[in-house]
């Protein structure tokens, strides 16, 4: 925002940056309890830049800013979670290894531990799962239109996990553009029997 060295977000810039926590309803998707944003990107540049530096510059420490918004609305964050019972099932929405490998890190999988963390603290109990694994390796969904980014994760996701499912689970990624990526996992959860799923992500745009 103002280029000050040394900080990614500086407190003069914080305090000119509004948060607006919000439920939306994606139309033919299977996020029926809706999906958290804390913030609609395309409404704020300041967050924007952070979300381009974390994934694309590989800014991993960026997470500490992130974990300063989420903590200062955990009113929201609790009242979207009371829907879903205890314990929540928080699942990331997962990677390929090689673009993993790539960037150095899973940025949702780094959410979830965030969010975790946050939760725990108010004794809300919070159970991570990865039973979703990304099946082959889709070109950036940033670089794509809607209708190409629909394809692009045709199929791309398969369930993976062992034991009992969970009947209520919250999938948990950085943004929601077009929510491609977020009904790709869902069809993919409800072909497995979960029942209830939703959806928490940084940013909408």
């Amino acid at each position: 925002g103002c280029e000050k060295e040394g900080v990614w977000f500086c407190e003069q810039c914080k305090r000119r940056t509004k948060v607006h926590p919000f439920v939306f309803y994606p139309n033919n998707s299977l996020l029926d309890n809706g999906v958290l944003a804390f913030f609609s990107y395309r409404k704020n540049l300041i967050l924007d830049k952070l979300i381009g530096f974390w994934k694309y510059g590989f800014a991993e420490d960026i997470i500490e800013e992130w974990r300063e918004v989420c903590t200062k609305e955990i009113f929201f964050l609790k009242k979207y979670l009371s829907e879903f019972g205890n314990p929540v099932f928080l699942l990331p929405v997962p990677l390929h290894i090689r673009r993993e490998h790539e960037r150095g890190f899973n940025q949702s999988e780094i959410l979830v531990e965030m969010l975790r963390g946050i939760l725990s603290a108010e004794k809300v109990e919070v159970e991570v799962i990865k039973s979703l694994r990304r099946t082959r390796y889709t070109r950036q969904q940033a670089k794509l239109d809607r209708a190409a980014r629909q394809v692009n994760l045709r199929s791309a996701f398969e369930w993976v996990g062992v034991g009992k499912t969970p009947k209520q689970i919250i999938l948990v990624d950085d943004i929601f553009t077009t929510g491609s990526t977020l009904k790709e996992c869902a069809q993919v959860l409800h072909a497995q029997g979960v029942g209830k799923i939703g959806a928490i992500v940084l940013a909408h745009g």
